[in-house]
């Protein structure tokens, strides 16, 4: 189950937390992987914007809603997002005493909730 505090770190805007929405050019530059621009755009739309969950977004892109993409471009995509949520678990820990302390379980569940949306997109 996902604290709020987690939830609320997925949601996070780019002007709010600078550092956690890249635009796709320098997430690709950074890992040297290949992710394209329009997955970055179908994901701040409906994860940032719409505020609909991530499960949502990996449930549209399998569904070939938003066309095709290659597994491996998607799962590089999703390790991004998982990273860049990860580092505003940091960040969020290290404004607040309580955030600090809830810091190893958010981040425990994160990485699981990113695993199962793995294999959930993975799964045909």
């Amino acid at each position: 189950m996902r604290s709020s505090f987690s939830v609320k770190i997925l949601t996070q805007s780019r002007e709010e937390y600078p550092n956690s929405a890249r635009s796709p050019a320098p997430i690709a530059a950074k890992r040297g992987a290949v992710m394209t621009e329009r997955l970055w755009e179908f994901y701040e739309q409906l994860c940032q914007v719409e505020m609909k969950d991530i499960h949502e977004f990996v449930r549209r892109i399998k569904s070939g809603e938003y066309g095709e993409f290659s597994r491996d471009d998607v799962i590089a995509f999703l390790r991004q997002i998982e990273d860049d949520v990860m580092s505003n678990i940091h960040s969020k820990a290290m404004e607040h005493h309580r955030y600090a302390e809830m810091e190893d379980q958010v981040s425990e569940d994160t990485h699981i909730m990113f695993d199962e949306l793995v294999e959930e997109f993975e799964r045909a």
